[in-house]
């Protein structure tokens, strides 16, 4: 390694030539921080609010919680700074590069109590995150410290690269000395930037084979590797409460494995967003589907186990010829690539004859039947199995009356995620005929038929709202009120429009 090697890096080379401290903001937010006038009693009050808080939410936790604004705000802005998934982070991360020290994947409650622990008590040992304690430590005195925050990151590369055991009191000057002949040829402007200098160095392409370990013994530690532990997921509820929109957002959140499972569903079901990083949905969706690990089907009567398995098809040659069905083939991409998650979306599943479509499979899809079981296909008589790396995400249609008579197997394999209508999501000018409307439905038909949120998203004027109504949501009210007149005719009367 040289030195202009490194220069090819912008960042690398932006941190060589800092005159500041990298992190000086960062540091400046910390000693505010700690210097805080506020009780003990205070603190301890507000940990025992944000332990109680389920799910937890920082926008939330400060409106509920003004008179602890200030501190909150300070420590909002510590962690847009301390980690890439920091809520908030365009506008409480000061620098015009959004600079971050580390993709920590600690979540925000964590965050939070651990900071709170620490300055009620100054000891780092009562910590329970090595993550924040590294962090702490690093912007405390960065000329001894990394920004490497993972501690089973540090063990990897003493094993991988160090060639020795992982001591923590040693670590920094085992990596500074590791490094010495390519420091002696930089001249680094701020003796501050050197344990970042040195942290970036360790994630460079050249060192990349100490976290891309391909031996199976070792996939456990690869940061693709599969986290959410539900592989087939149902998201269902009435016309537009958002399940095309949510579907991608739950495949952005299992490839970002910045949520544990549990908080990710809340996300789903409740149509949030505020802890997720602004743009991370569309971005971590959009490499997916580059590099071609999702595929998406609309399953109907007409659909077959040729068309999803496999089966024998006419070719352009005239020959009838054996074709691997869309779902064979996304599972062999994802047997090949044990490293990465693959995604089948199917759309109106329940519209679709599942004994006929899955056959032999639908025991394969189950959870604990992945890697393990296989059955022979009965055309190209091949061992088949389900890698558990693919997820199965569907949706239906919660008033399609179909939905009554959904295969019973269907029901026992997915974890269903009712989606319901979010007033939050729709503006106030149509927030009234909003809410006046479904509960109009909830008490004449069920919930299950309330509009969602999505048909009124749009809406920015009185000309929107009057198109909305009209042509949106009149003709759907026809069919739920079919032969019911009364029923009808006060939904009308709700929604304003002359007949």
């Amino acid at each position: 390694m040289n030195v202009n090697m490194l220069l090819n890096d912008e960042m690398i080379k932006k941190i060589i030539e800092s005159k500041e401290f990298f992190y000086k903001k960062l540091q400046d937010y910390f000693q505010s921080y700690m210097q805080f006038d506020i009780s003990n009693d205070e603190l301890n009050k507000l940990l025992n609010i944000i332990g109680t808080k389920q799910p937890f939410s920082f926008k939330e936790l400060i409106e509920e919680n003004y008179k602890y604004k200030d501190l909150l705000e300070l420590i909002g802005k510590m962690i847009s700074i301390f980690d890439t998934n920091g809520y908030n982070k365009n506008i409480w991360n000061p620098y015009d590069d959004k600079r971050v020290i580390a993709r920590a994947n600690v979540r925000q409650n964590i965050w939070t109590k651990n900071l709170i622990v620490y300055k009620l008590t100054k000891d780092i040992n009562r910590l329970s995150s090595d993550s924040v304690k590294n962090a702490i430590l690093y912007i405390q005195n960065p000329k001894i410290n990394l920004t490497q925050l993972s501690e089973k990151h540090r063990e990897d590369t003493s094993k991988r690269l160090l060639k020795n055991e992982y001591n923590p009191s040693k670590y920094f000057e085992e990596i500074k000395n590791y490094f010495k002949d390519v420091l002696n040829d930089i001249n680094l402007n701020n003796d501050d930037n050197i344990g970042l200098l040195l942290s970036k160095i360790l994630y460079l392409d050249e060192f990349k084979n100490i976290w891309n370990v391909e031996k199976e013994e070792d996939l456990n530690i690869n940061m693709n590797i599969i986290s959410v532990k539900t592989k087939n997921i149902m998201l269902y509820g009435a016309p537009g409460v958002g399940k095309t929109y949510n579907y991608k957002k739950l495949v952005a959140l299992i490839e970002g494995q910045d949520f544990v499972e549990n908080e990710i569903f809340d996300f789903i079901i409740n149509n949030r967003d505020d802890e997720i990083l602004e743009g991370s949905v569309d971005t971590l969706y959009n490499l997916v589907k580059n590099e071609k690990r999702i595929e998406f089907v609309t399953f109907h009567q007409s659909y077959s186990y040729e068309d999803f398995i496999e089966g024998f098809r006419p070719q352009k040659n005239g020959i009838i010829d054996r074709e691997d069905g869309i779902f064979k083939t996304l599972c062999n991409e994802a047997n090949k690539n044990p490293l990465k998650n693959f995604y089948i979306v199917i759309d109106e599943i329940n519209r679709g004859n599942i004994s006929k479509i899955f056959g032999e499979l639908i025991t394969l899809i189950e959870e604990d039947k992945r890697d393990n079981y296989e059955v022979t296909l009965p055309y190209s008589k091949e061992k088949f199995k389900i890698p558990s790396n693919l997820y199965i995400i569907a949706t239906m249609n919660s008033t399609d009356k179909s939905i009554a008579t959904i295969d019973i197997a269907l029901r026992r394999r997915f974890t269903f995620l009712k989606m319901k209508p979010n007033i939050n999501l729709v503006p106030q000018i149509s927030k009234e005929v909003f809410t006046k409307l479904n509960d109009h439905i909830e008490k004449t038909i069920n919930e299950d038929y309330q509009l969602g949120h999505s048909y009124f998203m749009n809406v920015e004027n009185e000309d929107d709202l009057t198109f909305v109504k009209e042509y949106k949501i009149k003709p759907l009210l026809e069919e739920y009120f079919y032969g019911d007149e009364i029923n009808f005719k006060k939904t009308i009367e709700i929604l304003d429009i002359k007949e």
